[in-house]
């Protein structure tokens, strides 16, 4: 599991996304203990090895939009709320 997230911490580190934002949803989803700690040190290493020998040459950079509130559904989700929206009654 943390070779995947050595490589999500790479990822993020081409692409200039804050670390932090990482480190709270992978402890988050780990726990605050040694798996959770652990995952962090490997996308840490990740990220700061890809900071370190890539950054400049990817041409891609994320930056913060804010912290609205955003829905997150699937496909099949969307279609049923769009058809309840519109008035559907199958």
């Amino acid at each position: 599991i943390m070779a995947n997230t050595v490589a999500v911490g790479a990822a993020l580190g081409l692409v200039g996304y804050d670390f932090e934002i990482l480190a709270k949803v992978l402890r988050e989803h780990f726990g605050a203990g040694e798996i959770g700690e652990g995952n962090v040190k490997a996308a840490k290493a990740g990220y700061e090895y890809a900071q370190e020998n890539f950054r400049g040459d990817f041409g891609y950079h994320l930056s913060a939009i804010g912290d609205a509130k955003r829905m997150l559904l699937n496909g099949n989700e969307s279609i049923a709320l769009g058809a309840m929206a519109a008035g559907c009654k199958f």
